[in-house]
This record gives structure tokens, C-alpha cells and sequence, in this order.
């Protein structure tokens, strides 16, 4: 091998010239194999990559294997399997090849040229629901996403309102329907992850949840009775909801419960026990 050294004082060596000399028989059968990485293999920048070699010297042991990368040292391994991982942060071309020391026998593996590229993040944002767009209580928000990678795969797709995690999903179209539980402004975000481990958070989009209209109710009673009167008193309510449907109407006398009535037209009929002076009033609910 050749020290190059140029004038800012760098320096590196040439990868080695196999010449033939005279050497024992158990030196030239020695052999030591680069088995990983694969001569031309490609990884990203950070990428793990596996460097291994193997050797055939049998019981003459060598006591360890130094791995090169350009010509320069990158690490010694002393035992079995003889591999070390590293993840390269520079992209480029780099050599690599090992080399075996056994007493007066130096012994160089083949070479195996890999290259480095820098990885292009993803690109992730939110296609639905649209920005400034309302909705209430109770109404499922199906949230879309479009993410894509240029230089590998997308390996899922995370979404959070206003920072919580809500779910992920790993197949387009990405999605995650989201019910939001109390009125409030939310806003959606999404993280898409590419296949080599980069990260990208799309922009935020904000939708408005409001409790809803409260539904209307209106009650229709007799004015009176006669006095002693024993008969019964049938109650009447009309009820209408902005949101929704009626889910019931429960009537009430001087406050407390006679019934309810889950069916149009919503009615009760209440016999009073006493005679009296008795306020009927009725609460609608919807079903949001």
C-alpha cells in the first residue's frame, strides 16, 4: 500500500497491490472474505449496515480482523462472527475490504464498493376535512391524508388533534376517523413515516366543534279539572330538534318524573293523586 498525503496535511491509503512472494504453504492458502456489504449494495445516510469477513485459517487463529473503509481504519473485531454495524452519516462512495494479521502473514479480503445516499424526507398533508370547516358534538370527523417518499416507501401515517395521538394507519388512502368528544377547536395533524426512518409533520387543520342547537319542546295540558275530579290528565308535547332527532320526551308534574315518551306525537297520561294545583312541564333530548 501507498500514504497519500496532500498539501492541507490529509491523508490515505491506497487500497494494497497483491504481489506473489515466497511465502509458506499454510500463508498462501490463507484467505479472508468480505461477506457484508454486498459489492454494490446502496444504504442511506444512517442506514445500519452490516461489515462481516470470514477466514480459512483454521486452527492458526488470527487474533482479530481490521475493517477498512477508503483505506482507513474504521474497527478491529477480535472474535466470532467478526462483524461490527455502523450507519455512515457522510453520503458517498466508499471501499471497504478487511485485512488479516497472522504473525509475518498479512492477508487482504476482496473489495466491496457501497454507496451512501442522503435520504429525502417524506411528504405528508391533510386532504380532509377542509380548514375552518364546523361540525358538532356527536358527528364523526373522517380524516384523510396524502403522504409519498421519493427515495422509498411510506410506512404509516400517524394523526393527532391538538397534539394527542388519535391512531395510525399503515395503507392508502391514510385515514383515521376522529369523534370528538366536547365542543372545542381542534386542530389535525399528521406524521408520515418513510421506510428508511425519517419523519415529516404536515401542516395543522383547524375545525370548529360547537355543542349544537339545543332541540325545542312545547307542552299542552287541560286548563283544569273539576274539583274532586277523578279523571286522568293526558299531557301533549310537540318537539323539534336542529341536530338530529328527537330521542324522547320526559314529562314532569310539579317537578317530578310521570313518564316518558320516545314516539311521535309524545304524550303521558297522569292521574293525579291529590287534588291540587299541578305544573306539567316536559324535556326533550335529542340523539346528538
Amino acid at each position: 500500500t501507498a500514504l497519500v498525503t496532500d498539501s492541507s496535511g490529509n491523508q490515505i491509503y491506497t487500497f494494497p497491490l497483491f504481489l506473489t512472494s515466497q511465502a509458506s504453504t499454510q500463508a498462501a492458502s490463507a484467505a479472508v472474505t468480505l461477506v457484508s456489504p454486498a459489492n454494490g449494495a446502496t444504504y442511506a445516510v444512517g442506514q445500519q449496515i452490516v461489515f462481516q469477513a470470514t477466514h480459512n485459517f483454521g486452527s492458526d487463529t488470527p487474533p482479530s480482523i481490521d475493517f477498512y473503509l477508503n483505506g482507513s481504519a474504521a474497527t478491529t473485531v477480535s472474535s466470532e462472527p467478526y462483524q461490527f454495524i455502523r450507519g455512515l452519516v457522510r453520503a458517498g462512495t466508499y471501499d471497504v475490504h478487511a485485512v488479516v494479521r497472522s504473525g509475518t502473514t498479512t492477508t487482504f479480503s476482496n473489495l466491496a464498493t457501497i454507496t451512501v445516499t442522503s435520504n429525502t424526507a417524506p411528504t405528508v398533508a391533510i386532504s380532509s376535512p377542509a380548514a375552518a370547516s364546523s361540525t358538532i358534538v356527536g358527528t364523526a370527523i373522517p380524516i384523510v391524508a396524502t403522504a409519498s417518499d421519493t427515495d422509498g416507501t411510506i410506512a404509516n401515517v400517524q394523526f393527532f388533534a391538538n397534539g394527542a395521538a388519535l391512531g395510525t394507519d399503515t395503507t392508502v388512502p391514510y385515514g383515521f376517523t376522529f369523534n370528538p368528544g366536547a365542543a372545542g377547536t381542534y386542530v389535525l395533524t399528521a406524521i408520515a413515516t418513510d421506510s428508511n426512518g425519517e419523519q415529516t409533520l404536515s401542516s395543522g387543520v383547524t375545525v370548529s366543534v360547537t355543542a349544537g342547537a339545543t332541540p325545542t319542546v312545547g307542552v299542552t295540558v287541560p286548563a283544569q279539572l273539576a274539583a274532586g275530579s277523578s279523571a286522568t290528565i293526558t299531557a301533549t308535547a310537540s318537539a323539534g330538534a336542529a341536530s338530529g332527532t328527537i330521542a324522547g320526551v320526559q314529562f314532569f308534574a310539579n317537578g317530578a318524573s310521570i313518564g316518558t315518551d320516545t314516539s311521535f306525537p309524545y304524550s303521558i297520561t297522569f292521574s293525579p293523586a291529590s287534588p291540587g294545583t299541578y305544573a306539567i312541564t316536559a324535556l326533550a333530548t335529542d340523539t346528538l
